[in-house]
């Protein structure tokens, strides 16, 4: 292991793209994913998630990222110790931010902020709320005037049919804008019989045994409340707190609806996921109080988002 993979590693992380990452090193795209190739392989871990949009770290990626930023903070100090003509770090601008997050963002998180801190922001005050999809929502209309003071940003997600009666609710507060929107699909094993449908009809989905990705394993969640609107009801057999729950309870021949391209975030191999008859979709979308929305270091924050999934105001 050498300190140049470590090297390219973070900035791999931090820019989220191979590409990137090399025009920053002074060096070729190849030089870079063999590095990261030969830093996995080393390590026998999957350092990185690819997809599309980019490259997010996983679990694994998230703990190894501390220990190099360490390493090669310390390889810096002792650099520094020995060479006081060498050139001092450049000056960081000190942000408060507080966020209100759903936990699908959680794996972005990490990319978001460390984006910030490469971009030189350091922070005074960090606070990231998290509350699921449905709290968050009756929380956020419940006491809008309130949580637009509260909080700087929110990242949330709303039923893409209920678009045009809440977002001029929200609009006289926030400035909206769309991350990316999913299609709602159902997700199973490759080897599933389902898998060969082009459209899982809604009258065979209300049949099929359901693991629902709940905090709260009594509420209705987001996804229940999407569909009893268009008149289905969910067999939910399984409300699941964690992530690896709920891959218990998919092998046990519960399935799980969730949307595409939010999967592409946490992948589960040998899993596909099948669109669901109807064309339902919702709205991945980052919330910024008008008050605020010049506020350092929020639009820091939004050209982030702007790069990675090219961001559309909605109101």
């Amino acid at each position: 292991m050498r300190l140049e993979q470590l090297q390219f590693f973070l900035s791999v992380a931090v820019n989220t793209s191979v590409t990137k990452a090399s025009e920053q090193l002074f060096t070729t795209p190849q030089n870079v994913s063999k590095a990261i190739k030969q830093l996995e392989s080393e390590l026998g871990v999957k350092l990185f998630h690819r997809f599309k949009n980019g490259m997010f770290l996983t679990e694994d990626g998230l703990r190894a990222y501390e220990i190099a930023d360490n390493i090669l903070q310390q390889t810096a100090i002792l650099k520094e110790t020995f060479s006081p003509q060498s050139k001092a770090s450049a000056p960081q601008s000190v942000a408060s931010l507080k966020m209100l997050i759903a936990p699908l963002f959680n794996d972005l998180l990490f990319t978001i902020l460390n984006r910030l801190s490469y971009h030189g922001v350091s922070f005074s005050q960090l606070s990231v709320s998290k509350l699921d999809i449905r709290q968050l929502n009756e929380a956020l209309f419940s006491d809008l005037s309130n949580s637009s003071t509260r909080y700087d940003c929110i990242l949330t997600c709303f039923d893409h049919d209920d678009a045009p009666q809440l977002f001029p609710q929200l609009s006289a507060d926030y400035v909206g804008y769309l991350i990316w929107q999913d299609q709602v699909c159902l997700e199973m094993e490759q080897s599933d019989p389902l898998a060969d449908y082009p459209l899982i009809p809604l009258s065979l989905l209300q049949t099929l045994p359901m693991v629902m990705y709940a905090s709260d394993g009594q509420e209705k969640t987001f996804t229940e409340l999407v569909f009893q609107k268009r008149g289905v009801t969910l067999q939910v057999v399984y409300r699941i707190p964690s992530e690896n729950g709920k891959r218990f309870a998919q092998h046990h021949h519960a399935y799980s609806v969730i949307g595409s391209p939010t999967n592409e975030l946490r992948p589960h191999p040998g899993h596909i996921l099948v669109p669901i008859e109807g064309n339902i979709r919702s709205n991945q979308c980052l919330l910024i109080p008008r008050a605020k929305v010049t506020q350092f270091p929020l639009p820091d924050l939004l050209r982030i988002f702007d790069d990675l999934f090219s961001v559309k105001k909605l109101f």
